[in-house]
Order: C-alpha cells, then structure tokens, then sequence
C-alpha cells in the first residue's frame, strides 16, 4: 500500500523549510561552520551569515565563497522531505564541516512520544556519540510523536548516518556532526528525511521508511 502522506512543505526566504501537517507546523533549520569561520545559520539565529553568494530558490538553496560551496535541495515525495546538501572544498587543503541540522516541534509539552533508533525515551532527551555506540549508524531514525501528528528523521549517506550525533534542547530534534572532512577540490552530498505522520504511530514511519 502507500505511505504517502497529507502534508505541505515551503522554503521560507531565509532558507527555513516550514512544514505542515495536519494542524501542527514544524520548522526545519540548519547551521553550518567551516575552517575558521563563524557559524552560518540557515532559517534562524543571527542569519546565513557572510558569503559571497546566497540565493534561497523555491525549493533550493545555493551558497558559496572563494573556499567553500554548498547547495540544498529539498525534494517533495509523496510519504516524506528528501534532502540534500552538497559541499564543496574550493582549496588545495583539507576542509573540515561542522553541520547541524534541527527540527523545532513547537512546545515540548506537545511532545508525547520520542524514540531513538526505535528506542523508547522517557524524556524528550538526546546526546548521543557516534565514537560510544553504533546504534545510530546501524538504524539512523529519531522519531518525535505529538498529540495529533508526528515526524521522522532519517539520516541516508554513510558519513551522516555513521558520525551523527543526536541532540535535543526546548523542542527541538537535532542531527549534527563535527567529523565531516573533504579533500582538497572534492565533492560531498549529505542526504537526509523528514517524514511527515498525519497520525502519530512509530511503526507506520518505519513501514514508510
């Protein structure tokens, strides 16, 4: 049967992607660092930060600098939001990238259910480490339950999924990593989900999954 879902999804001008389900509206953000620069955030904060080009499209994002470059498109499918984010390193030298990508929830007390790689939380709470346990890269899903609708975060690229680190502060999920790195004029996409539930129920994410 299909698993798609009744939602809508916009990218807002200051790069945030706003999504609808149901009568609940989740907003989903990102900030991005790179060698000796300060944070750029993407769709909240103190803003996107100092490139040399930065264009929000319809559904895409592209940045870029004389070091670095980094583009976002946000695909529609039917059963969820499929990202993907591509960097560049412009240089002859080794470029680390410091990435988080977040999903504000609104108010944690409409936060009935969490889990963790299928784990059930007693609490909205999250920091795990991909250097202590491989229950991240082995099943790379967070899903949050509200009262009337629910999502999924499901992180795809090996790099993502294996180095992610899951945090959670206020109402917000977020999925991070400190230990991307590209080589010298070299390409890398991060690819993740977010799947909308007109109906909180883990095990209908897992079968859209």
């Amino acid at each position: 049967r299909t698993h798609d879902q009744p939602y809508s999804a916009s990218l807002r001008p200051d790069g945030s992607v706003r999504l609808i389900v149901g009568e609940d509206t989740y907003t989903i953000s990102s900030s991005l660092r790179f060698t000796g620069a300060p944070w750029r955030d993407i769709g909240h904060g103190v803003g996107p930060g100092d490139w040399e080009r930065f264009h929000v499209g319809k559904m895409a994002i592209s940045a870029e600098t004389e070091a670095v470059g980094w583009e976002r498109s946000v695909l529609s499918r039917g059963s969820h939001l499929e990202f993907r984010d591509t960097f560049t390193n412009r240089t002859d030298r080794d470029q680390p990238v410091t990435l988080v990508n977040m999903v504000d929830c609104g108010t944690v007390d409409r936060i009935a259910e969490f889990r963790i790689s299928g784990q059930l939380q007693e609490h909205f709470y999250a920091c795990t480490s991909s250097t202590e346990s491989r229950m991240t890269a082995v099943t790379p899903v967070c899903y949050v339950g509200l009262q009337r609708s629910a999502v999924g975060v499901v992180l795809e690229d090996d790099a993502y999924r294996n180095q992610a680190t899951w945090m959670t502060w206020d109402a917000v999920l977020a999925a991070g990593t400190d230990m991307l790195y590209l080589e010298p004029f070299s390409t890398y996409e991060l690819v993740w989900k977010v799947f909308p539930l007109q109906r909180p129920g883990y095990y209908d994410l897992l079968n859209a999954v």
